[in-house]
């Protein structure tokens, strides 16, 4: 009787050791997979909103400008024809109109790289998301089309 409990203890034991691995394991993928899809959306933003961006006003390293539209035929650059990226704590942050969204959660960085920071016509965009040890980086190049 004793051998029989010990050989189900050691079962039970090796079954909530697996299913506590596999659980763990999931989850770990489950964040992966949440980071990628954030990293996807914000960067696909980004990259269509520079292309077609008509002036690049702030040029730094983590903090970008621009003049995207001219929305009254003006040409005229005005407030809410700007919009921005920036970092705000571990959020990035889309300001356009005085308007702002948080387009990722979890960033550990971002950093914008210019071909000429006085008149950039290329910019590269790279962003770090995640914590801990489930961190990754992504990296997107935007050409200014209306350059």
């Amino acid at each position: 009787m004793l051998i029989a409990l010990t050989i189900a203890a050691s079962i039970l034991a090796v079954i909530i050791l697996a299913y506590t691995t596999g659980n763990r394991i999931l989850q770990q993928e489950m964040t992966r997979t949440d980071i990628w899809l954030e990293a996807k959306r914000s960067m696909g933003q980004m990259t269509k909103d520079i292309r077609k961006s008509l002036k690049i006003v702030t040029a730094e390293a983590g903090r970008i400008s621009f003049w995207l539209e001219d929305l009254n035929l003006d040409y005229t650059m005005e407030a809410t024809e700007l919009v921005s990226y920036s970092l705000a704590g571990a959020k990035l942050i889309r300001t356009a109109s005085n308007e702002s969204i948080t387009l990722a959660d979890r960033v550990a960085g971002i950093n914008f790289n210019y071909d000429n920071p006085g008149d950039p016509k290329l910019v590269i965009i790279r962003l770090t998301l995640g914590s801990g040890e489930s961190t990754s980086s992504f990296e997107s190049k935007a050409r200014l089309r209306n350059k």
